[in-house]
C-alpha cells in the first residue's frame, strides 16, 4: 500500500492511519484536496530514565578524520576562524551536555572499513523519526564515477560527545539517497535518509521536518534566522584516545535561496564544516524545532544547504513508506490485530472525530507495547468512551494519556479511578472536560496513580473544594507539575495547595486565571517543601503588592526559570520587590505584563544584576514613562535576551531611543514598542543600532506618525545602516508609514 495514493490514503480507517504512522515513524497530514502537506512532529521525551546497556561506551580508534578533509584542512588555516571559533559573540556554541533533548538528537555518522577496522571517516546527522536519520549524501556515498556507491559500514552515534558514546554505536539498515546525486546528474540532490536497527528515538527524541515552499522561498525567507547544528573534530584533547566529537550549535542568517538547485546560502562565519548537519528553524507559537534543510559544504564566509523542498519530502516519504521491513511490520499487526513484539509505543489520535464506534475499533488491536496515546479535541467520546477503554486489560506499560476536550466530565473522572491496568500512568491531561469538585475528588481517592508526574486540569470548573482536595493529596510522590489555570480557585484552594508537603519534585505550578490574591500568593511563597520549583504561573489572579512582595522575599527558589504574574494589580511597590530579588539565578521568563508599575517599578526591574540568564520579559501596559524606558535601555545584565514586550507604555522618544543604543542584547529577535508614543528620534535610533543581527520583529506599530519629510530622512537613514536594517523590513520592521 502507498501512502501517495490519494485515495487510499483518504479511505484508510483512522486507526491504522494511525498505527502506520507510528510504525512508519513520519506522518503527513491530508487535506480535501489530496495534497500532502510536507511536515512531521518531533518526539520530546519526558525523561530518560533508560539507558542502553553499551551507555558508558568509549570511542577509541587509531585514526579519524572527516568525509571531506580537505575542506577542514583549508579552514583551519584561517587564522582569523579560529579567533572567531573562540570569541564570545553567541554567534557559536558548544553543547556541553549531549544526553539531554534536543542535543541528543543530534549524531555521529561513522564510515568504517569493517566492523572490526580502527580507523573512520566521520560526518553529522539528524533524527527525524524513532528510527531515521537525515544526514548528507556525500556522508553515505563515496565518490566513484559513473556511479556513486554507498560505504559498506555505516554506524549512528547519537549524542556523542568526546569520546563517549552515551548511547551506544547504532547500526544502519538501509539508506537512500537520490538518483540524481548517485549517478552525478544532481550534485545539488545532497541528502540521505538512514533506517537504524534500534528505534533510539523513542528514548532519545527526534525533531520535526518542514517543507519549505515552493514558490518564491527566496522573497519569503531571506533574512530568517536559522540553526546549524552538527558535529566537527578537535584534536588529541584526550590522552587515551585520538578521537574527540564536539556538537556546537551556530546562529546565522539567511542570505539567498535559489529556487532551480534548492540550496539555502548562510552567513555562518565560525568553525570548520559540519557535513550532514541540521540546519533548524522554530515554531514561534511552540517553539518546536523543525529541520528544514541538510548543511552540505562552506567556506570562510557562509554555508549552503540542501533544503528539503516538498518534492524532496516526497521522497523520503516514499522510500520509508515503501522499505520493506516497515511494510512487514505494519502487514504483521493489522492482520493479526496484535503488535506481540511490542513496536508501538505511541499513537496521534488527536481531533479525528473519534466516537465509541473508533474506540471499540482501537481495542481489537492489541498494542502491549503502547506508552503514550493522544485522543484530545475528539469530542464524542464522553464518558461511555473512556468507560470502555479503561476495560483495556492490555495497555499495561501506558504512560502518558491525552483527554483534554473530550467531554468525559465528572463521570469520565470516576471510570478513570477505577482503573487498575495503568499503573504506571506518568502524564494525565483532563483539561477542558468540565470536570468539577467531585470528579477531582474521584480522581485524587483512587490509589492507581501512585506513578503520577504531571496532572493537567486547566478550563475545568473547578473551585476552592476541588483544590483542597488535591492539597491534601499523599500519594502523588513523584508529582513534577500541576495545572490548574482557568478554573475557579479561591484564596482557600490555594492555601490548600500550598500547605501539601508532599510534592517534593514538584517543578511547574500553573494557576492562571483564578481568584487566589494575596492570601494565595502568600501561602504559595511560605511553602518550603517545592525547593526544585522552576515555574510558577499567577497570572490574572487579583494579587497585590502584598502577594507579590512575599514571592519576591521567598528564599529557596533557586531553581525559578519562569515566573508569570501578569495581569494582576501589581504597583511600584510589588515591583520594586522583585527588582530586589537576589535568588532567581536562573530565571529565563519574567512576565509583568498589564499591572501597574509605572517608572519607579521599571527602574527596580531594570536594576537588577542577579538575572543574567533572562530571555524574555514582559512589561506590556504597566504605565511606563520615559525614565522607566531609559532604565530598560541602559540594562547592562541582560546579555541573553531574546525577547522584550515594552509596548503600550509611554516610554517616548527618550526612552525608544536609550533602548536602541543598547549594544548588550546581541541576541535579541522579539521587540514590541508599538503605542509607546515613539516619534521620528527614537525610530531613527533603532534604526541605526549595530547589534541586533537576529532580530525577527521589531514592532512600532500605533506610534507618532513621521512626516513626509522625515519619512525620507528615516529612508536615507536605513540606507546608511543597510547592512542592518535590512533584516528588519524582511522581519516586519514596521515604521507605521
Amino acid at each position: 500500500m502507498n501512502l501517495f495514493q490519494p485515495k487510499s490514503v483518504f479511505q484508510q480507517p483512522k486507526i491504522e492511519t494511525a498505527i502506520r504512522e507510528a510504525i512508519f515513524g513520519i506522518k503527513t497530514d491530508i487535506d480535501f484536496q489530496f495534497h500532502v502537506k510536507a511536515e512531521t512532529r518531533g518526539f520530546k521525551p519526558s525523561d530518560f530514565s533508560k539507558y542502553p546497556k553499551d551507555s558508558s561506551k568509549k570511542l577509541l580508534y587509531k585514526k579519524i578524520e572527516p568525509i571531506r578533509p580537505e575542506v577542514e584542512h583549508q579552514l583551519s588555516e584561517k587564522k582569523e576562524q579560529q579567533q572567531l571559533i573562540e570569541s564570545d559573540d553567541n554567534i557559536r556554541e558548544r553543547e556541553l551536555i549531549t544526553t539531554s533533548f534536543p542535543q541528543s538528537a543530534v549524531g555521529v555518522v561513522l564510515i568504517k572499513e569493517s566492523d572490526d577496522s580502527s580507523t573512520m571517516k566521520w560526518g553529522s546527522g539528524v533524527m527525524i523519526g524513532p528510527d531515521l536519520v537525515l544526514t548528507a549524501a556525500h556522508n553515505v556515498y563515496d565518490n566513484q564515477k559513473p556511479f556513486r556507491k554507498r560505504y559498506p559500514c555505516i554506524k549512528f552515534i547519537p549524542a556523542a560527545n568526546e569520546d563517549e558514546a552515551p548511547f551506544g554505536e547504532i547500526g544502519v539498515q538501509s539508506v537512500f539517497a537520490p538518483e540524481k546525486y548517485i549517478s552525478h546528474q544532481g550534485d545539488e540532490e545532497n541528502y540521505a535518509l538512514m533506517i537504524l536497527t534500534i528505534p533510539i528515538g523513542r528514548e532519545i527524541g527526534y525533531y520535526g521536518v518542514k517543507a519549505l515552499p515552493g514558490k518564491t522561498p527566496d522573497k519569503l525567507l531571506k533574512g530568517s534566522v536559522i540553526s546549524v547544528v552538527g558535529y566537527h573534530a578537535v584534536e588529541n584533547l584526550i590522552e587515551k584516545s585520538e578521537i574527540s566529537f564536539e556538537e556546537w550549535r551556530e546562529r546565522a542568517i539567511i542570505q539567498k535561496i535559489e529556487e532551480k538547485t534548492g540550496l539555502i546560502h548562510y552567513d555562518v562565519k565560525a568553525g570548520p564544516s559540519q557535513g550532514g548537519g541540521g540546519v533548524f528553524t522554530k515554531n514561534l507559537d511552540t517553539h518546536e524545532l523543525f529541520v528544514i534543510g541538510v548543511h552540505i559544504d562552506r567556506d570562510i564566509d557562509s554555508g549552503w544547504a540542501c533544503m528539503i523542498t516538498k518534492e524532496r519530502f516526497a521522497e523520503l516519504h516514499k522510500f520509508i513508506s515503501g522499505y520493506e521491513g516497515k511494510t512487514q511490520k505494519f502487514e504483521e499487526i493489522i492482520q493479526s490485530k496484535d503488535d506481540k513484539e511490542k513496536r508501538i509505543n505511541k499513537l496521534m489520535l488527536s481531533n479525528k472525530q473519534l466516537g465509541l464506534a473508533e474506540l471499540r475499533e482501537l481495542a481489537e488491536y492489541r498494542l502491549r507495547g503502547l506508552e503514550e496515546i493522544d485522543l484530545s479535541a475528539n469530542s464524542h467520546i464522553q464518558n461511555e468512551g473512556i468507560e470502555f477503554l479503561c476495560k483495556n486489560t492490555v495497555w499495561e506499560n501506558l504512560q502518558r494519556i491525552n483527554l483534554v476536550e473530550t467531554g468525559i466530565g465528572n463521570d469520565g473522572c470516576y471510570s478513570l479511578s477505577k482503573n487498575e491496568t495503568w499503573k504506571q500512568l506518568k502524564v494525565l491531561y483532563l483539561g477542558g472536560n468540565d470536570i468539577s469538585d467531585n470528579g477531582v475528588l474521584a480522581i485524587v481517592k483512587s490509589k492507581n496513580f501512585l506513578c503520577l508526574e504531571e496532572i493537567g486540569l486547566d478550563l475545568n470548573a473547578i473551585g476552592d473544594d476541588g483544590a483542597s482536595a488535591i492539597g491534601m493529596d499523599t500519594s502523588w510522590k513523584n508529582l513534577k507539575a500541576l495545572s490548574l489555570s482557568y478554573n475557579k480557585i479561591g484564596g482557600k484552594g490555594a492555601i490548600c495547595i500550598s500547605s501539601n508537603t508532599t510534592w517534593k519534585n514538584l517543578k511547574a505550578l500553573r494557576l492562571n486565571y483564578n481568584q487566589i490574591g494575596d492570601d494565595g500568593a502568600v501561602a504559595i511563597s511560605n511553602n518550603l517543601t517545592w525547593t526544585n520549583l522552576e515555574e510558577l504561573r499567577l497570572s490574572k489572579n487579583e494579587i497585590g503588592d502584598k502577594g507579590a512582595t512575599a514571592l519576591a522575599e521567598h528564599k529557596i527558589w533557586t531553581n525559578l526559570k519562569l515566573l508569570d504574574l501578569g495581569v494582576n494589580k501589581i504597583t511600584a511597590e510589588g515591583a520594586e520587590a522583585i527588582g530586589k530579588n537576589v535568588v532567581w539565578q536562573c530565571l529565563e521568563v519574567l512576565d509583568l505584563s498589564y499591572n501597574k508599575m509605572q517608572d519607579s517599578g521599571a527602574i527596580a526591574i531594570s536594576s537588577n544584576t542577579t538575572w543574567s540568564n533572562l530571555k524574555v520579559l514582559n512589561l506590556r501596559s504597566n504605565q511606563i514613562g520615559e525614565e522607566g524606558g531609559v532604565a530598560v535601555g541602559r540594562n547592562t545584565t541582560w546579555k541573553q535576551l531574546e525577547e522584550l514586550y515594552i509596548d503600550h507604555n509611554q516610554i517616548g522618544n527618550k526612552g525608544a531611543t536609550v533602548i536602541g543604543r543598547n549594544l548588550t542584547w546581541k541576541s535579541l529577535e522579539h521587540l514590541d514598542l508599538s503605542a509607546c508614543e515613539i516619534g521620528y528620534q527614537g525610530r531613527v535610533a533603532l534604526a541605526r543600532n549595530p547589534a541586533w543581527k537576529y532580530m525577527k520583529k521589531l514592532n512600532l506599530m500605533d506610534n507618532i506618525r513621521p512626516t513626509p519629510e522625515r519619512i525620507k530622512a528615516l529612508e536615507v537613514c536605513a540606507l546608511l545602516n543597510q547592512k542592518h536594517i535590512q533584516s528588519y523590513l524582511r522581519f516586519k520592521f514596521d515604521f507605521d508609514l
